[in-house]
């Protein structure tokens, strides 16, 4: 993997010229912030995390991380934040999210800084060396999405992304919408009200459209990176998927490696669900726009908001499956050979019994 040298904070390419060392420390010539020494010596993966205001992304995100370093062990990955800034970001986010039980506030447009992270696989290591990257994650303002500008720190990010992360709350579909109790749907968009969503296929088309001008990609063209396609808040919704694979433990925490048999599941289950829903225009939004790209749900808390005012124990669920497929897709762990292929006789069973049971 060819090492990618650029500056976290302006994103300017970093030679020998755009560093300077001051009292043993490295700092980047062009926005005069310090730099990590890793970040120098290791492969830097840049995601960028997309969606709109009130998806739960700054909660996915302290989960995502917190549950990265908990289960080193399983994973055989360890990860590390790079610097002060990132340590204590996290630290004051995590104990917020598991400690007190509150939940994080939105990303402000004035806040965005990136999270640089060191990430260790056990699982390539020798007698001297292990196989270490750097992971620079961008958690993106929902509240940007519709500056298209060139200088947007958004766009800088998403631009020089190796990957994306694209966040979606299940609330943006009508038929889910519809449904749900005024109390989980107001504990799910925050100050969000209903008169600001709009149907799923046109949020998909309006973040894509937003993600191809930053590219410079025209209509016809899909976007290349991998793109993870994330539902938060599953917990809420988890009666829609009795017996379905979404709801077992993830196997990818367990073994280190994964497994793309599990996740073809997943995926399955998700696109039956939303097919059961009338929501095959989002399916054909996502498959329009996006060439390499996988479903995946998630709970950043693990409970059902209908019945808990406040949160009890975090149980965050299936929440790390995004980022390891991600690390597949760069080539940083490994993957199970054995892979998920439905035939179309199963998927319309699924939908199926599913229609079923929502009836």
């Amino acid at each position: 993997m060819a090492t990618k040298r650029i500056c976290p904070y302006c994103l300017a390419e970093l030679n020998e010229k755009a560093i300077e060392k001051r009292d043993s420390r490295l700092y980047c010539v062009k926005c005069n912030e310090e730099l990590p020494a890793d970040m120098l010596e290791t492969p830097n993966l840049i995601f960028s995390i997309v969606g709109v205001k009130g998806a739960g992304k700054t909660n996915y995100i302290t989960a995502m991380l917190e549950e990265m370093i908990n289960n080193s062990d399983k994973l055989h990955l360890v990860s590390s934040p790079q610097n002060h800034e990132t340590k204590t970001v996290h630290h004051n986010n995590a104990r917020l999210l598991y400690d007190s039980h509150q939940k994080l506030q939105a990303t402000e447009p004035g806040e965005l800084r990136p999270q640089i992270w060191r990430v260790k696989n056990l699982n390539r290591s020798s007698k001297y060396k292990v196989e270490t990257n750097t992971f620079t994650i961008f958690d993106g303002s929902g509240k940007d999405h519709h500056d298209l500008g060139i200088d947007s720190v958004n766009c800088k990010y998403i631009t020089a992304s190796d990957a994306i992360m694209l966040i979606f709350d299940p609330i943006i579909l009508k038929s889910v919408r519809d449904r749900v109790s005024k109390d989980i749907f107001k504990k799910s968009v925050a100050d969000i009200n209903d008169t600001e969503y709009k149907n799923s296929a046109e949020v998909v088309n309006n973040v894509a459209a937003y993600i191809k001008a930053i590219f410079g990609l025209p209509a016809n063209q899909k976007v290349k990176i991998p793109v993870a396609v994330i539902f938060t808040k599953m917990d809420a919704l988890a009666e829609d998927f009795t017996d379905c694979m979404i709801l077992q433990k993830s196997p990818h925490s367990e073994k280190g490696v994964f497994q793309h048999i599990d996740s073809g599941a997943v995926e399955t289950d998700i696109k039956a669900w939303l097919a059961s829903h009338n929501e095959n225009s989002f399916i054909d939004a996502i498959e329009a726009d996006f060439a390499r790209h996988a479903y995946f749900g998630v709970s950043s808390y693990g409970i059902d908001l209908e019945n808990k005012s406040e949160l009890d124990a975090v149980r965050p669920h299936r929440i790390l499956d995004p980022i390891l497929w991600l690390f597949t897709q760069k080539g940083f762990i490994d993957t199970s050979e054995e892979r998920f292929d439905p035939s179309p006789k199963k998927l319309k069973q699924k939908i199926f019994n599913l229609l079923r049971k929502n009836k």
